[in-house]
């Protein structure tokens, strides 16, 4: 298990440094590590609880592309870095689909990492998103 676990943490950090240290969804900067999540964030005017919490979606995960669920594995070719906060959020959605909807928040403001800086406040979508789900097709179908 300790072996899988170094693995993988050396490979989300080459799959950063490929990627320029922007998430694979949201394309926003990643962070290496809390801390300088936390140094990134510090001049954002809140609580230190909400700033503790925005710095910890920042920080650099692996994300499987084709979940292990679905005999997906880790490697280079199944793997991508991705901010905490967008892996978390992709869940069940299969990758193009988490990638075209987070990109529409992106678009419109509404990213996590977004409204944070602006209001130093978290600011998440609803957990019910089939709506905005469908919303964010069409509007990729109209395109």
């Amino acid at each position: 298990m300790g072996k899988q676990r170094s693995r993988r943490a050396r490979l989300t950090r080459e799959l950063a440094r490929e990627q320029k240290w922007k998430c694979y969804y949201c394309e926003q900067r990643m962070a290496k590590d809390l801390q300088e999540a936390n140094n990134v964030l510090s001049r954002v005017s809140t609580t230190e609880k909400t700033r503790r919490l925005a710095a910890a979606w920042r920080v650099v995960t692996y994300e499987h592309l084709k979940p292990v669920s679905k005999g997906g594995e880790v490697s280079e070719e199944n793997g991508a870095a991705a901010c905490a906060w967008c892996n978390g959020f992709r869940g069940k959605f299969d990758e193009s689909v988490a990638k075209r909807l987070i990109m529409y928040l992106v678009g419109h403001n509404l990213h996590p990492h977004q409204t944070f800086i602006k209001t130093g406040l978290l600011v998440t979508p609803h957990p019910s998103i089939r709506g905005m789900i469908k919303i964010a097709e069409e509007n990729l179908e109209c395109k």
